[in-house]
């Protein structure tokens, strides 16, 4: 089974509730992008700008942000 590549705090820059892609961008100045199937409590929805904690996973030839927990509830 693979394990996480990295774990991060970040912010979300962009979310669009309709196609559910976003973009995650983390304290380090890295963005990445990710699907709302990985907000962890089934929600899938976000506000743009919430602080979040996730997972960088190499995923088809890049890096998506996975496993994402608000952290401002």
């Amino acid at each position: 089974m693979p394990q996480s590549f990295i774990a991060v705090n970040g912010e979300v820059s962009h979310f669009d509730s309709a196609s559910g892609l976003g973009q995650i961008l983390t304290m380090q100045g890295e963005s990445y992008r990710f699907h709302c199937i990985e907000i962890n409590d089934e929600s899938r929805e976000i506000n743009i700008g919430a602080k979040v904690t996730c997972e960088i996973w190499p995923v088809l030839g890049g890096y998506e942000a996975v496993n994402i927990a608000p952290l401002d509830k």
